[in-house]
């Protein structure tokens, strides 16, 4: 062996120089992956923040905005201690943004009407959402001038509630009705109410109406629509017929006329008859020929008829002899849609 091999023998191969090139390469491409994951993860992000936040808003939206005080109606117009109490026409501008107005069917404190023996039941709360409107119309109601005690036993409050401020009551006595702007509160309420109703409730929410065993003969009152009753008692506008709903459920009852207190003798659920007898009391004249006086009454016929728009089911009276009725439209359509359930008067 010559001397050149045995000294490349004894030194290893070198290694190649490094190719920075090629190095600086491999770093961009490295900080290029970086920037696109990084990129990827906060474009994720900001989605997911962009999807969240109106879902967050939605909850929120959909989130009941809670008036301020109790929904709780007064005993009568008198009981106002410790409430804004207002009277409407006197000059005050309601705040127009209400969440509630709830209708009350308030006795007048002065007549003690829970006395009166012919004084009918005062109509259940109606709780409206919203009721801008009705406060627009309280707003636009004449000033008063002067009131006449002549109207009645009952008068129509409103309890408006709202998310910032405690409740105000509006009392709408019709003994100070000046004009039509009186009037129409009272319908705007009754027409957004039933509206309301009619959108929210089932045939199956309605309670089938029930007879009462006893009718306490000497408070006994015929007339639907007597005097001093407003609409909001019975919850029918002025100009519209008797029923203007269809029949949720209907129930017939036949007393046994007897004093002082007349006992249930038969009871009948019928919702397809009370459609007939809601024909019959709707094309029926206004007003019943009536008896003379007299004591040989045989029934007292009690129909109940509620629908999807009302709290409460309206109740019609007749009372009963083999030749004669009292009670209001007491046409003999309507005696036959009776009788139809009941079976003639023995």
């Amino acid at each position: 062996m010559n001397v050149r091999d045995m000294l490349l023998d004894a030194v290893p191969p070198l290694p190649s120089p490094p190719d920075r090139i090629a190095a600086v390469g491999r770093r961009y491409r490295r900080r290029r992956r970086r920037a696109a994951v990084a990129g990827t993860l906060a474009l994720a992000i900001l989605a997911g923040v962009a999807a969240g936040l109106p879902q967050l808003t939605r909850r929120e939206s959909l989130e009941p905005v809670r008036p301020v005080g109790p929904a709780t109606c007064p005993q009568t117009t008198g009981d106002r201690a410790g409430r804004d109490w207002v009277s409407a026409g006197d000059g005050r501008v309601l705040p127009g943004n209400p969440v509630e107005v709830v209708a009350c069917d308030l006795d007048v404190d002065v007549r003690s009407p829970a006395a009166d023996p012919l004084y009918p039941p005062a109509s259940p709360p109606r709780a409206l959402s919203g009721g801008a409107d009705v406060v627009a119309a309280l707003n636009r109601v004449s000033p008063v001038i002067a009131c006449y005690d002549i109207y009645g036993l009952r008068q129509p409050v409103f309890l408006l509630r709202y998310a910032d401020r405690p409740p105000v009551f509006v009392n709408l006595n019709p003994d100070c009705r000046r004009d039509a702007s009186w009037d129409e509160p009272l319908r705007v309420f009754l027409t957004d109410f039933r509206e309301q109703r009619l959108r929210t409730t089932t045939a199956a929410d309605v309670p089938t109406p029930t007879c009462d065993p006893t009718v306490d003969v000497p408070s006994l009152w015929l007339d639907r629509t007597p005097p001093w009753a407003g609409p909001l008692t019975l919850g029918v506008l002025a100009g519209e017929p008797p029923l203007p709903f269809e029949p949720a459920a209907a129930t017939f009852c036949r007393y046994a006329f007897e004093r002082p207190l007349a006992s249930l003798r038969t009871a009948e659920h019928a919702t397809d008859a009370g459609q007939r007898f809601r024909t019959a009391v709707n094309e029926a004249p206004s007003n019943g020929a009536g008896c003379p006086k007299r004591t040989d009454h045989l029934v007292l016929d009690v129909v109940k008829v509620a629908d999807l728009a009302g709290v409460a089911p309206a109740e019609f009276r007749y009372l009963r002899t083999r030749s004669c009725v009292d009670g209001v439209q007491a046409s003999p359509a309507v005696l036959a849609a009776v009788d139809e359930v009941l079976g003639p008067i023995s």
